[in-house]
């Protein structure tokens, strides 16, 4: 079990009587490269569904470089289940099984480019998916902060807000061009730096996004 994982279930430990094993929230893959999705009505009996091939994930994740195999937690199921309600979450947080080289938190969609932009990260706003992503992984790196889970010895310290384009009904050319014209700003791909040393980046399927490097 990855030191996060462990550290995790100390608190629980500690605040919540052992009531939940972390190891039943955790995938682990040797793969060099994996996906994940967002898997709607996830349970800890259909997890494994979550870790997936290429073609049905909702994002690309590499870890060519790590000597370790991947740990998946399932972080928005876990706290579900402990029925923790306030503040937002993100869906997982990616380790390497043994050590510290990188801990990535990511939050998953698949939906229309139109409610995704703009891709503007505003604190505290939740009106679009991109700002909405920015805060739930916001927030669940300062959530853990809060319960003495800290993230100094990591290499790499990543959050992703992995998207699946959903395409729109077919539209007529003149629609288009007018939602072109008016789309507003943004860059897709920058980088934002956050809480604690993090790095905030959107990837969009079917690129590829590097958990070490």
């Amino acid at each position: 079990m990855s030191n996060f994982s462990t550290d995790l279930q100390a608190w629980i430990n500690r605040e919540h009587h052992g009531c939940r094993n972390t190891r039943s929230y955790i995938l682990t893959t040797n793969r060099s490269t994996f996906a994940l999705r967002d898997k709607k009505g996830c349970t800890v009996a259909n997890l494994s569904q979550c870790l997936c091939t290429g073609s049905n994930g909702d994002i690309k994740l590499s870890q060519a470089n790590s000597t370790s195999n991947a740990e998946v937690l399932s972080f928005d199921l876990l706290l579900e289940d402990l029925k923790i309600q306030d503040g937002r979450r993100c869906d997982f947080v990616v380790t390497p099984q043994v050590g510290d080289e990188y801990i990535v938190f990511c939050e998953l969609t698949r939906a229309q480019e139109s409610s995704v932009e703009p891709f503007i990260p505003k604190e505290g706003d939740t009106t679009t998916k991109y700002s909405k992503a920015y805060n739930q992984c916001c927030d669940s790196i300062q959530w853990c902060l809060g319960k003495d889970i800290y993230f100094e010895s990591y290499k790499y310290k990543k959050a992703f807000f992995g998207w699946r384009e959903i395409r729109p009904l077919r539209q007529n050319k003149a629609t288009q061009n007018m939602q072109s014209f008016a789309r507003p700003g943004g860059k897709p791909n920058a980088v934002h730096k956050i809480v604690a040393g993090f790095q905030f980046q959107m990837v969009r399927y079917p690129e590829v996004a590097y958990l070490c490097r």
